[in-house]
């Protein structure tokens, strides 16, 4: 899917042929291959992305609009804007926005549905206006510059742009060395931050630019009554029903990714179901481990070390920094599905919704052990000598490296990080959580906070040749929905299934073995080779940011099999390959002529000029 870019001229200056020349370069570099991207230009700004298909106002249009992803409540807004004496395009969503802009203004962002990334110059006042999801699915990335503004979906393509720097931000390697991920407001690139999930950003001549929030996770409803026994099961049966037979009328040939848990399960039965109903064929589950009872046409794949090298290989592509374990399998998911459909469902975000990772119930009994006056701490603990804060009990649970680890890790380059902990970033309200609330706030720190990681795997189809993944369970109306059922009945208990459960009886994980131990093995075996090789290069050896006798000695016990360490040498060579395709590579010089007939036509636009 492609996605999008440009630039907004802030100071006097005015686009130049280098600003042209690189549009060609970004185009091309853009999502598969940078087709369906069109090209805007205005006179203080280039656009690229979905563009408007329609005829423009009369009189000439001020409005410069580009898309990436789909308006899912498309038919609402043209309804709503044909009441108003509009006449919106039946199949052009860009310009469905551009008429959406020009009647409700910066408030267009709230009333889109959807996965979706947007950028809208208005050529009046010079002001540009970004938008994204209320989840992020689509991504974007943005930096401000001395005379300029640029943006772009992915980082590589960022890079192309005229007077964009390749400097690594020590402080947001620190918090991916802790987590595998960077914070949701940052990127590993220093200068560049990426748009929140449900914020716009606004920018314009003389103004610093300004980002706002229009949407966030609802607030915990404290003292909700429980639903009446089975009416929720009811309605989330009722929903994923309507997500099913959405799916399989819109798409001859549909793929559901089953990642091996309760979510995947459900959404793989309703969807089966639903083709069952349809006397549609074209349906295949693909899933990690044995088939749910009661889920047709699965086809079990087996995770290899092939789904590391590729998940290593993405990195460049968009130039995104993640590190998880959990995320191969759904890149062995991908390659198998490559060849067997166009359009692909994901349960991402389901096991958060419905509480249904282990680290949540980790996460509750860390709490309880901290709220309990009896549980006193260790002598040993030093100068700790307080119980830990509640968020580094959440960082402990879901990082990759401790404290103690990065001190003894990190190299002359990141020292000083190493100041500040990035648990920070959580923010103070998990101080305030109980047992009761726990595992809720964990979740919503993994929707929000999390978020980079949350939509790592949906990164990696959008930047290769496969289906297009949808991940339905991340909508509004059914995030909305979900939140709003009691923590309590969500998660279940010994005696009482979970709403997951309650709701499909095929509900159930898959029995696999975990990630983090098939890692354990190919780092021993298949990538033993290509881990021996980075750790003993030249470049990895010299970037300072590591010292280098205690990652020998780590990746030494690993290699003997003493000391499991997979998951924070995985992280490692994850950044390595990132410094090697993002920070080393050499910016393209030219693009080929006749291989982009709308990139050709900039650069004869730029030397015309």
């Amino acid at each position: 899917m492609p996605g999008l870019a440009g630039i907004l001229m802030t100071g006097d200056g005015a686009l130049c042929g280098d600003d042209l020349r690189a549009a060609a370069r970004v185009r091309s570099g853009l999502a598969r291959g940078g087709r369906g991207t069109g090209i805007l230009r205005q006179a203080r700004a280039l656009l690229l992305g979905e563009i408007p298909a329609g005829p423009a106002a009369p009189g000439g249009e001020a409005l410069g609009v580009v898309l990436a992803g789909r308006i899912d409540n498309a038919r609402a807004l043209r309804d709503e804007l044909a009441d108003r004496g509009e006449r919106p395009d039946e199949t052009d969503q860009a310009g469905l926005l551009r008429l959406a802009y020009r009647r409700w203004g910066t408030e267009v962002a709230a009333r889109l549905e959807g996965r979706f990334a947007f950028a809208i110059h208005d050529a009046a006042d010079g002001t540009l206006l970004c938008g994204r999801d209320r989840f992020g699915v689509e991504p974007l990335h943005y930096a401000v510059l001395r005379d300029r503004v640029v943006f772009a979906s992915d980082l590589a393509a960022l890079l192309s742009w005229p007077g964009m720097r390749r400097v690594p931000d020590a402080d947001v390697l620190a918090h991916y060395l802790a987590f595998g991920f960077c914070p949701v407001e940052r990127s590993p690139l220093k200068g560049v931050l990426r748009l929140p999930p449900g914020h716009w950003l606004r920018a314009g001549p003389g103004a610093a630019p300004r980002c706002e929030r229009y949407w966030s996770l609802p607030a915990p409803g404290p003292g909700r009554r429980p639903a009446a026994p089975g009416e929720a099961a009811i309605r989330l049966r009722a929903r994923l029903a309507d997500i099913a037979a959405r799916a399989v009328a819109d798409s001859p040939a549909v793929a559901v990714l089953a990642t091996g848990d309760a979510a995947s399960a459900a959404l793989a039965g309703a969807v089966a179901r639903a083709a069952g109903a349809a006397g549609r064929d074209g349906i295949a589950v693909l899933g990690l481990g044995p088939a749910p009872r009661g889920v047709p046409h699965w086809c079990e794949v087996t995770p290899t070390a092939a789904a590391a090298a590729d998940a290593l290989s993405t990195i460049p592509l968009g130039g995104e920094l993640v590190a998880d374990p959990d995320l191969l399998g759904l890149h062995a998911l991908l390659a198998a599905a490559r060849d067997r459909a166009g359009y692909g469902l994901v349960a991402t975000g389901g096991p958060e919704l419905f509480l249904d990772r282990p680290r949540y119930a980790a996460f509750e009994a860390a709490v309880k052990r901290r709220r309990d006056g009896r549980i006193q701490p260790a002598v040993r603990q030093g100068f700790h000598a307080t119980m830990p804060f509640v968020r580094d009990l959440y960082g402990d649970i879901v990082g990759v490296a401790s404290d103690a680890q990065r001190l003894a890790l990190c190299g002359p380059a990141l020292i000083g990080s190493l100041l500040f902990s990035p648990v920070d970033d959580l923010g103070t309200s998990l101080e305030r959580a109980d047992e009761s609330s726990a595992r809720d706030l964990a979740a919503r720190l993994d929707l929000t906070h999390g978020a980079p990681r949350l939509l790592a795997g949906l990164e990696a189809a959008r930047l290769r040749d496969g289906p297009a993944l949808d991940a339905p369970f991340l909508g509004r109306d059914f995030a909305e929905w979900c939140l709003s059922v009691p923590t309590e009945q969500r998660t279940g208990s010994w005696t009482r299934p979970g709403l997951l459960q309650a709701a499909i009886p095929e509900a159930r994980a898959a029995a696999m073995p975990p990630a983090a131990g098939r890692l354990d093995h190919w780092l021993r075996t298949s990538l033993r080779e290509l881990l021996e090789d980075t750790v003993a290069s030249t470049a990895f050896r010299g970037r300072g940011l590591f010292r280098m006798s205690w990652v020998d000695r780590l990746v030494a016990l690993h290699l003997d099999g003493k000391q499991a360490g997979g998951a924070l040498i995985w992280t490692l060579l994850c950044l390595e390959t990132w410094f090697a395709g993002v920070i080393d590579a050499a910016p393209a010089l030219r693009v080929e002529s006749g291989r982009d007939p709308a990139g050709d036509a900039l650069l004869a636009q730029g030397a015309a000029a």
